[in-house]
C-alpha cells in the first residue's frame, strides 16, 4: 500500500520553501548542530543544513542524529545514534524528547534496523510516528514503551524482531501498518488499540508463539496474512464491526480451535482465509454472510459440522466451489433458505453426509439439484437430505 502525502509532510514543504526565501545571503547563520552534520544539506536554506549530530551547550558532543521537519515549529526527526557517543546500560534506548530545542516527533524509517545492541527501547511522550522499517530486525529487542503521543506505526516497524515477547499499543494509535510486527516469533501477548479500524495485510503473520488477541470493537476489516502461521492461537471472536475477512488471514493457525463471529458482523470471507487451520472444530458465522469464497475453509480436517445461517438481510448466501474442499471430518451441514446456488461447496469428503435444509422438500427441488456432484463432487459416499430443519439439528460436540 503507498503511503499517502500527509498534511505535515505538504506543511514541511511549504515552510523549508518560505525559510529558503528568508534565509537567502544570511551566510553566517549558525548552522544546526555547531556545525557537525551527519547528513545532506539543505542548499536552497543558505548554509543552515537540515540534518545534523546535536551538540550540548557546553560543547560536549550528543550520540543523536536527527533531520528538522519544521524550523517554524522547531520540531526534527529522529535519524539515528552515534554509538561511541550514546551509554546505553543493558542494552536500554531511551530516546530523547528534543534535540538542540527541536522537539522529536518522529522516527525515521531505518533509524534503528538491524540494531542488535537494543533490547530495549523507550519512545517518549513527543512521538507521533514510528517510520517504516525503524526497528526491523533489532533481534535483540525484547521490550518496547509506546507513549499516549503516538498517533502511527508504519510498514514493518518491529518487522523481525525475534526476541519481542509483548506490546502494548496506545489508544493514541490510529493507524498501523502492514507488516508491523511481521516474524515476531516470541510474541505472546498484544493490546490492540480502541482507535484501530483495520487489521492492515500482515501485521502479526509468523508469530508463533501469539496464543490470543482481542480485536477491537470498531475494527471493520481484517487483511491478508494478516494473523498468517500464528500456529499457537486457539481462539479468535471477530467483533460485529467487522464485515470483511480478507484472504488467508488465518491462514495455517494450525492450533486454532474455535471461530466466532458475533451476530450482525461479518459479510465477506475471502479465499483461504482459515486455510489449513487442522485444529478448527468449531465456526459460527453471522446471519449477516452473504459470500464464503473457494477453499476458505480448505484442509481443516477437524471440522465436523457447518452451520450455515439464513441472511437476515433478504440477500442470496453464496458459498463457492471447494470452499470447504478437504474437510474431511465434515459429516453435518445446515443449509439455509438463501443459499440457492451449489457449486461443489463440499468436495472431496471422507464419509456420508447429512444436510439439513431450512426449507420444505418441495422448495428444494425447486432448486434444480439432482446431482450430489453439484454438493460434493465425484465421491462415492451418499448424502442424506432433511426438511424443514432447524439450525440445531447440525450441531456436534
Amino acid at each position: 500500500m503507498r503511503r499517502p502525502i500527509s498534511r505535515r509532510d505538504f506543511i514541511k514543504g511549504t515552510a523549508a520553501a518560505a525559510v529558503s526565501g528568508l534565509l537567502v545571503g544570511c551566510s553566517d547563520f549558525p548552522p544546526i548542530g555547531g556545525g557537525s552534520s551527519s547528513g545532506g544539506s539543505n542548499s536552497d536554506a543558505g548554509n543552515k543544513p537540515d540534518s545534523g549530530t546535536s551538540t550540548g551547550g557546553d560543547d560536549k558532543k550528543s550520540p543523536w542524529r536527527y533531520t528538522v521537519q519544521s524550523y517554524a515549529y522547531k520540531t526534527a526527526v529522529l535519524t539515528g545514534y552515534d554509538a561511541s557517543l550514546l551509554n546505553m546500560p543493558n542494552g536500554v534506548l531511551t530516546l530523547p524528547s528534543e534535540v538542540d530545542h527541536y522537539k522529536i516527533v518522529e522516527i525515521a524509517t531505518d533509524a534503528f534496523a538491524k540494531d542488535t545492541n537494543i533490547r530495549s527501547v523507550i519512545v517518549p511522550n513527543t512521538v507521533e510516528e514510528i517510520g517504516d522499517h525503524a526497528f526491523e530486525k533489532c533481534t535483540n529487542l525484547s521490550s518496547v514503551s509506546l507513549p499516549d503521543s503516538l498517533k502511527v506505526v508504519w510498514n514493518g516497524a518491529f518487522m523481525g524482531c525475534t526476541a519481542l515477547t509483548g506490546i502494548v499499543i496506545p489508544n493514541s494509535v490510529e493507524d498501523v501498518w502492514n507488516m508491523a510486527f511481521s516474524g515476531c516469533t516470541s510474541l505472546e501477548s498484544v493490546q490492540l488499540p480502541a482507535s484501530l479500524k483495520t487489521i492492515p495485510g500482515n501485521l502479526f503473520d509468523n508469530c508463533f508463539k501469539l496464543k490470543n488477541i482481542t480485536i477491537p470493537v470498531g475494527v471493520v476489516g481484517i487483511g491478508r496474512y494478516a494473523f498468517q502461521n500464528c500456529t499457537s492461537l486457539e481462539s479468535i471472536v471477530i467483533p460485529a464491526t467487522v464485515k470483511e475477512i480478507d484472504a488467508y488471514a488465518f491462514c495455517g493457525c494450525t492450533s486454532l480451535k474455535t471461530v466466532t463471529m458475533l451476530e450482525g458482523g461479518v459479510k465477506r470471507i475471502d479465499g483461504g482465509a482459515f486455510a489449513c487451520c487442522t485444529a478448527l472444530e468449531k465456526v459460527q458465522f453471522s446471519s449477516t454472510l452473504e459470500t464464503i469464497e473457494p477453499l476458505a475453509f480448505v484442509g481443516n480436517t477437524k471440522l465436523n459440522h457447518v452451520v450455515i445461517p439464513e441472511n437476515t438481510n433478504g440477500k442470496e448466501t453464496i458459498v463457492e466451489h471447494c470452499a470447504f474442499q478437504g474437510c474431511t471430518a465434515l459429516v453435518k451441514v445446515y443449509i439455509p433458505r438463501s443459499m440457492k446456488k451449489f457449486e461443489c461447496p463440499f468436495s472431496f469428503p471422507a464419509a456420508d453426509k447429512e444436510l439439513y435444509y431450512q426449507g420444505s422438500k418441495e422448495e428444494w427441488e425447486q432448486l434444480g439439484i439432482t446431482d450430489k456432484m453439484d454438493i460434493v463432487g465425484a465421491s462415492k459416499y451418499t448424502i442424506t437430505l432433511h426438511y424443514n430443519a432447524d439450525p440445531q439439528d447440525a450441531w456436534m460436540e
